[in-house]
């Protein structure tokens, strides 16, 4: 390997590791600084839904059902506005274990979608609330110099049979 390369995989846990700490910072903010304006403002909280049946909001999965996370938003300047769209999938003990971001142009004063696709795999040890999910997602403004600009939009009740307790 060259001195000066990087293991994408490194990269890989390294900007996940980033992106989970941005989130955290972005988590504990009063609500008054997040919602003092919203360069996109989330229409929603995010709808899980399946490929097969995109039209059913669903808040009961099996253990590796293909799933889709769809987020809705706005862009509320009057000009185009680069962001990432974060989403965090939570098990029943707040513990992460999903996380995925897209990045994107949203024209100005538009309606857009952003569209993840989740299959839970995740077993987990007996705990109370095993079986429960929390989505979380929220919008910043790059990778490079992050700011959120959006709050914080969560679905909770999503429950997971086949998961091992």
């Amino acid at each position: 390997m060259a001195r000066d390369s990087i293991p994408v995989k490194v990269l890989s846990i390294g900007l996940a590791g980033c992106i989970l700490g941005i989130f955290c910072t972005v988590s504990n903010m009063s609500p008054a600084y997040a919602s003092d304006f919203e360069v996109i403002r989330l229409n929603h909280d995010p709808i899980v839904t399946t490929i097969e049946n995109a039209d059913e909001k669903i808040t009961k999965l099996e253990r590796g059902q293909q799933t889709v996370i769809e987020i809705a938003a706005h862009n509320n300047m009057a000009a185009s506005q680069h962001f990432v769209m974060v989403v965090e999938v939570r098990d029943g003990r707040g513990v992460t274990e999903y996380l995925a971001w897209q990045e994107g142009v949203a024209e100005p004063d538009s309606d857009f979608e952003i569209k993840f696709s989740w299959s839970p795999e995740q077993t987990c040890e007996f705990y109370e609330d095993c079986a429960k999910r929390e989505i979380r997602s929220f919008a910043m403004s790059s990778l490079t110099e992050p700011r959120s600009v959006s709050s914080i939009a969560t679905t909770g009740g999503i429950t997971i049979s086949g998961i091992s307790t």
